[in-house]
């Protein structure tokens, strides 16, 4: 559902920094994997101002690379970055708090930092920023919106893109594909979000999209009547699950929502989406506390040894998708 934040984006990063002194040490250290002296030099080139060297320290501290893995403190470094109008900084921390990725999901959050991230033309912010508006998560449902960004993100290529763009087409009306169609081809974009206030600092105006030709314009569908709204389940004791096989204790969690009701609603559009690799799979919802901050609702594919889930979870970010691994019972 979500961008991860994933290594690729900070070997890119690096490739294109300053060439600030400690930026460029923490450069060549990072590259020599000396990843404790490349966290220090850029936390000592943040302190100067780089917002790069914040954004690559946020993400290093996340994954433990370089200094012990604090999602806390990787965030704040993170969100330094991104007040000062760093763009990749915004989209990893609106995805963060979207997917639930070491913090607890945080919709509001999410639609603040994804939104500039989006209109300053992040094609991961686009998709996110898309996928939230789709399901009405953190707010009003708006198809039109909706299928604008995921459009936007699909022209970039970007596969997940792609594959919303057309499910969200198959659902909206053609009033609503003929709206965001005209936007598209006007330069206009949609409005923020109600929950998205602005929190960051001025940025440079984000480029327009490309104008669309006649012939490129994407043809309107007739949408087939919407699914009618899930019901609220009035919530029961879930039965104990049987105890995993012995080796087979390891799950892939895709998830982490406040509520069982957006936990379902998180599984049901991700399942669409991935169909061709989450067919016939049932997910586990186990309830948690995380980070003393209350309790979340996982969603989890049950049923694997380490190197399987490891696998698995390799195949659904390949596609677009978010996940890490956790052993069943561990926390």
């Amino acid at each position: 559902m979500f961008r991860p934040v994933i290594p690729l984006a900070l070997v890119l990063a690096l490739l294109s920094s300053p060439a600030h002194a400690d930026m460029a040490q923490g450069r060549a250290a990072f590259a020599a994997g000396k990843y404790d002296q490349a966290f220090k030099e850029f936390v000592k080139a943040g302190d100067k101002g780089d917002l790069t060297a914040l954004y690559l320290a946020g993400e290093m501290q996340l994954q433990g690379r370089g200094a012990p893995k604090d999602a806390k403190a990787a965030l704040k470094l993170m969100r330094r970055a991104a007040e000062g109008g760093h763009v990749a900084a915004m989209s990893a921390l609106g995805a963060i708090y979207a997917y639930g990725q070491d913090v607890p999901a945080d919709y509001e959050q999410a639609l603040h930092w994804l939104h500039p991230a989006a209109e300053a033309d992040d094609m991961h912010a686009q998709n996110n920023l898309a996928t939230l508006l789709y399901f009405g998560l953190g707010t009003e449902k708006d198809i039109i919106s909706a299928l604008y960004w995921a459009r936007r993100a699909a022209g970039k290529n970007l596969v997940a893109a792609v594959k919303l763009a057309a499910e969200i087409a198959a659902r909206a009306t053609p009033e609503q594909a003929s709206a965001a169609n005209a936007m598209l081809a006007s330069g206009q974009m949609p409005k923020s979000p109600k929950s998205a206030a602005p929190l960051v600092r001025e940025m440079a105006p984000p480029p327009k999209p490309p104008e669309l030709a006649a012939t490129e314009a994407p043809v309107a569908v007739q949408a087939p009547p919407p699914p009618p709204p899930a019901v609220a389940v009035a919530p029961t004791p879930a039965p104990l699950p049987p105890p995993p096989a012995a080796g087979q204790d390891w799950a892939v969690q895709v998830g982490s929502l406040p509520s069982r009701g957006e936990a379902e609603k998180h599984w049901a559009g991700l399942s669409r989406r991935h169909a061709d690799l989450l067919a016939g799979r049932t997910p586990l919802l186990r309830d948690a506390d995380v980070a003393g901050k209350g309790r979340y609702t996982r969603v989890l594919l049950g049923g694997f040894d380490k190197a399987g889930a490891t696998a698995f979870c390799a195949k659904l970010k390949a596609a677009g998708a978010d996940c890490l691994t956790r052993r069943l019972g561990a926390d």
